[in-house]
């Protein structure tokens, strides 16, 4: 499970130039700098860039069950929609508050803050799962 955010951070830099040096991995189609992504969320335009955020797991580079529940949320810009500047993860699930995953939420601009809204679940026992929302503020870079 992920601890905090540095090491999210360092795991998903290991990960890098084996990713880089993959013959399969696409050169055009938005990737994030390592392992594997889900869906994108909360598109925006803000401040002159379009920045993008995504589901995405910075420990694993296949899918299995068990990792679903690192999810966390990858944050990248860019002023043309093709050349990309991956950021620091924008969300990591909150273990205090018993989150083991940061899922579906959107992104909207409130009075010129960006606020993150995000669906985050905590595993209960085997077949109940509790579901939290809420806003989060988001530095953008």
């Amino acid at each position: 499970m992920i601890g905090d955010i540095n090491l999210a951070m360092e795991n998903l830099q290991s990960g890098i130039d084996r990713a880089e040096k993959c013959p399969f991995r696409p050169r055009y189609h938005f990737l994030p700098t390592a392992y594997w992504m889900n869906d994108p969320n909360g598109p925006i335009f803000y401040e002159g860039e379009y920045h993008l955020f995504y589901q995405h797991n910075p420990y694993k580079d296949n899918f299995k069950q068990n990792e679903w529940w690192e999810m966390c949320w990858g944050h990248a810009k860019s002023s043309d929609l093709v050349h990309w500047k991956h950021l620091p993860l924008a969300i990591i699930p909150s273990h205090e508050n018993g989150e083991d995953g940061c899922w579906s939420g959107a992104c909207v601009i409130n009075n010129g803050i960006p606020l993150l809204s995000i669906q985050a679940l905590a595993k209960i026992s085997l077949h109940i799962i509790m579901q939290n929302c809420g806003w989060q503020l988001v530095e953008m870079e």
